[in-house]
């Protein structure tokens, strides 16, 4: 629940703004509840609710990112993180809201035209495995697409 409300803030300019200053202490949180539900023994809808909550936050932070005038090494650092996040997410989760979420994030973030990211996703984080695996997990043709547009902007 309170990883909608995270988004929520997006919302309103001042809320964005709130977001931005508070990234560290939101993702920080965002992940302690992640790892807290993957170890509960809850049921998958909480599961499920809680993986489309965190890709539709990261969804909202990668537009943002994408919104600021200047790219600083704080942006970089941020988006380096959530192209780890994200590329977990997608080879960890076979619903197809939260893989095309996650997806959605992924892509927009490899669109802030920084080589640093993009290579990190590619070398590190293995976007291209990520990628397979969403594709032999949820066989929708809105998924297939935003992978092969993720696959362009990796390519170049």
């Amino acid at each position: 629940m309170a990883t909608r409300a995270f988004s929520n803030l997006f919302e309103t300019a001042a809320g964005r703004e709130l977001a931005d200053k508070s990234y560290s202490k939101i993702h920080n949180l965002v992940q302690q509840s992640a790892a807290e539900s993957a170890t509960a023994s809850s049921p998958s809808s909480s599961n499920r609710a809680l993986s489309i909550a965190i890709a539709t936050l990261y969804v909202n932070y990668a537009v943002l990112f994408t919104q600021q005038k200047s790219f600083s090494s704080a942006s970089i650092e941020r988006g380096l993180e959530l192209v780890h996040d994200l590329t977990s997410m997608i080879r960890q989760n076979s619903d197809a809201e939260a893989v095309y979420r996650a997806l959605v994030a992924l892509g927009t973030l490899l669109t802030l035209g920084d080589e640093v990211i993009k290579r990190a996703a590619d070398e590190i984080c293995d976007a291209e495995g990520a990628l397979r695996k969403a594709e032999q997990s949820v066989r929708e043709p809105r998924v297939k697409g935003v992978i092969a547009e993720i696959r362009a902007l990796l390519k170049g």
